[in-house]
């Protein structure tokens, strides 16, 4: 027998009808069942062509991203203590690897789900823990790239590898233990753990290396020299090697991934693959928007308030812009699974979800941003006299100062309107682009010429070029503009005049849409009509 064949002997195949049945069971019981199991096999959440059931609220997929408010939160401090070059850098790796955790855990609650049993309690538990661990270890820059000094990069490491292990046993469970549903599942599964090896290998590996530099140091008896970082005046060694290797992991995973499915897979895999279900993806990748947003909100609330008034002034400027975002991105994204581009097509699949990853990383860095604008009016008030330097704020750190506070003033502030203006630009080049990817070019370009004379349409071209106008003003505005105050202003003005093009837009294209519509309906039925007649006639 071949493999696919073997897996017959573990896998229990039924029909649609008994598999939506089971499915919609499980969704109403909210994957509940009277008696608690001690195992129960993974299930298809549905078959190609089926009608896809939307799953009720997991309250175990929301008390799992309840971990990356506080990633989100600890990533964000990676950038405000160290708003460099290295500190892009650690917070790509570690924003990528954390987001392949939860893209991975979603993309499986997509296509199967399983019963309330003992096993995947206990696996759940065990996932959580060491997703915790990953979290807790998301540290600045300082800190981990001494891997000689501080345990925090071995941590990470390991932790980021029992993260992976847990999600290839997802997959591996199916192939060793057996499935409910197609065949399909069986390949599908073997990909899938395929590719949670070069993840799992690269961590691995920065495993290794950071082990050996933090047990292999001949201080690494001496607790207080770690604690105390050795000597003041003696030069720490430094290393980037271990966050190379993470962030080759999540980025090997998805582009290999990328670049099979896409390209390596028939036309037609639909023997080879399971569907996922649309809405609830739809609705998993809302959830997370709203983390990252989040994020942005607790950078501008959590600050110390100085007295004067551009401090609320900006403070302000900030919250407006935050929720003008919220809006702008509901308002944009298709809220049906048919309009997605998950469901267009694989190319427009993978585009979007790479585009979200990017999205939710300018995302936090815009809200850190914000945070360090806010820093700004506090560093001048104790810089007064009118509050002690005492009465700062402690950082996320329990021991160590504000990494931002070792440059100059017209440097940081410099440093601080290249991050704030530059994530601004990506969030509005994604926003865009996440349309392109829904809709296509083709579709959204044909948008600005009349549906019926073919006419460009000039207010489709006006409204084109000032949202790239817009876009390329904030990209451009850090080169000659530094001051918090007028930043957030100017940040502010950039996104209400997004809203209002994107509103203006959906008034002077909601015409063509119908018409459009119309227009294909119509043509619809002459062929219907054309198909009559030629039935009635008969052949001759």
């Amino acid at each position: 027998m071949t493999a696919g064949e073997s897996s017959h002997s573990h896998s229990h195949r039924i029909s649609s009808k008994e598999l939506e049945d089971s499915v919609r069971l499980a969704h109403q019981n909210d994957f509940h069942v009277c008696k608690l199991l001690l195992y129960s096999k993974p299930n298809q959440r549905q078959r190609w062509g089926d009608h896809q059931i939307h799953p009720v609220v997991n309250y175990g997929d929301l008390f799992f991203d309840l971990y990356y408010v506080a990633a989100a939160y600890n990533l964000s401090n990676i950038i405000r203590q160290s708003p460099t070059a290295d500190g892009f850098l650690y917070f790509i790796a570690c924003f990528c690897a954390v987001f392949g955790l939860w893209m991975d855990k979603t993309m499986y609650d997509a296509r199967y789900f399983t019963y309330d049993d003992i096993y995947h309690r206990v696996y759940s538990v065990a996932n959580l823990v060491a997703l915790a661990s990953v979290v807790l270890h998301i540290r600045p820059v300082d800190v981990l790239s001494s891997p000689k000094e501080n345990v925090e990069a071995f941590a990470l490491s390991v932790s980021l590898l029992a993260g992976s292990v847990f999600s290839a046993m997802r997959y591996l469970e199916m192939l060793w233990i057996g499935y409910v549903g197609e065949k399909s599942m069986y390949y599908a599964a073997r990909r899938d753990a395929a590719f949670k090896m070069l993840p799992i290998i690269f961590y691995c590996a920065a495993s290794i290396y950071a082990g050996l530099q933090y047990f292999g140091n001949d201080d690494s008896g001496d607790d207080d020299h770690r604690m105390l970082a050795g000597d003041p005046y003696e030069k720490i060694e430094t290393t980037d090697v271990p966050i190379y290797l993470i962030l080759a992991g999540s980025a090997s995973h998805f582009a290999v991934s990328s670049i099979i499915v896409m390209f390596a897979m028939p036309k037609d895999s639909r023997s080879i693959t399971v569907p996922m279900n649309i809405d609830f993806t739809i609705h998993r990748f809302g959830e997370w928007t709203m983390l990252m947003l989040g994020e942005s909100i607790l950078s501008l609330l959590i600050v110390a308030s100085p007295t004067n008034s551009k401090y609320y002034a900006a403070f302000f400027s900030g919250i407006l812009s935050v929720i003008l975002l919220q809006y702008m991105h509901f308002r944009s994204q298709p809220s049906k699974a048919d309009d997605h581009a998950m469901r267009r097509k694989k190319s427009a699949g993978f585009a979007f979800a790479f585009l979200m990853q990017v999205y939710s990383a300018a995302l936090i860095i815009l809200g850190t941003s914000y945070k360090m604008l806010l820093y700004e009016f506090t560093y001048e008030d104790a810089l007064a006299g009118r509050r002690q330097r005492s009465l700062l704020p402690m950082p996320r750190w329990l021991a160590g100062d504000d990494g931002a506070l070792q440059f100059d003033t017209d440097d940081r502030r410099q440093r601080i309107a290249h991050f704030f203006c530059a994530s601004f630009a990506v969030v509005y080049f994604c926003s865009d682009a996440m349309l392109l990817a829904h809709r296509g070019l083709k579709d959204n370009m044909g948008r600005c010429h009349c549906g019926e004379t073919k006419k460009a349409k000039i207010n489709g071209i006006i409204l084109l070029v000032l949202r790239v106008a817009i876009l390329v003003f904030i990209a451009t505005l850090s080169q000659y503009e530094t001051d918090p105050l007028l930043l957030t202003l100017i940040g502010l003005a950039t996104v209400f005049g997004q809203v209002v093009l994107r509103v203006v837009s959906s008034i002077i294209f909601a015409d063509d849409r119908v018409h459009v519509d119309l227009k294909e309906n119509q043509e619809q039925e002459e062929a219907l009509e054309g198909e009559k007649k030629m039935a009635a006639a008969g052949p001759e």
